[in-house]
């Protein structure tokens, strides 16, 4: 997976994009849903900060990233963001779970 930046974006996005190491950010939010999973699921942002990711513009797309690989699905639960906004709950998928398991194999988490 590649990094994200809008083709309208100013050059300084797409630099910062190309400069973040998204497979470590993928890893460790996926292991995030691997150790807590709680009944109803977690909103992005819960996700991020149990991570321990600072969110900004760009933290959003790696659950977005999982979400397309089938790592993680919506559970049909909402919460409510830092700004008071609804937002999807999701948890690890079983494809998700064999993903974070080998990984977790390879690099000895």
């Amino acid at each position: 997976m590649t990094s994200h930046a809008r083709n309208s974006d100013p050059d300084t996005s797409h630099d910062t994009a190309a400069s973040i190491n998204m497979n470590r950010q993928r890893h460790r939010v996926l292991r995030t849903y691997y150790r807590h999973r709680p009944p109803d699921g977690m909103i992005d942002h819960e996700a991020y900060v149990r991570a321990g990711i600072t969110v900004s513009g760009w933290t959003h797309q790696r659950c977005s990233d999982l979400r397309q690989a089938g790592w993680i699905a919506r559970t049909g639960s909402k919460g409510i963001t830092p700004s008071n906004k609804p937002a999807h709950r999701c948890a690890i998928t079983p494809e998700g779970i064999l993903a974070f398991e080998s990984w977790a194999m390879i690099y000895g988490w």
